[in-house]
């Protein structure tokens, strides 16, 4: 469904471990927010993407912990909306 390299927007999550997991230094997109795909990783019965803006590898999990593909859609346009809702690298 997804490949790495491919531009995609988070369209809903949300996960109730969030608050632990920030106070442990983990990073999370934004929901509307367009992404690029880094890697992708199995998980059970999904996969997980990780995302080349968000970094948590200095995470003390392996595999670094990504988000499930249900919560992505592919961004279909090249328009400059869309390129303006890119994050800025932090």
């Amino acid at each position: 469904m997804f490949h790495v390299g491919q531009r995609v927007v988070l369209v809903g999550w949300r996960n109730e471990h969030v608050p632990a997991w920030r106070a442990i230094g983990a990073k999370y997109p934004n929901v509307g927010d367009v992404y690029t795909i880094r890697a992708i990783n199995p998980w059970e019965d999904t996969a997980l993407i990780l995302l080349e803006e968000i970094d948590n590898s200095h995470l003390p999990y392996k595999p670094e912990p990504g988000i499930e593909q249900r919560h992505f859609r592919p961004v279909r346009t090249t328009s400059k909306l869309a390129e303006a809702k890119t994050p800025a690298l932090t």
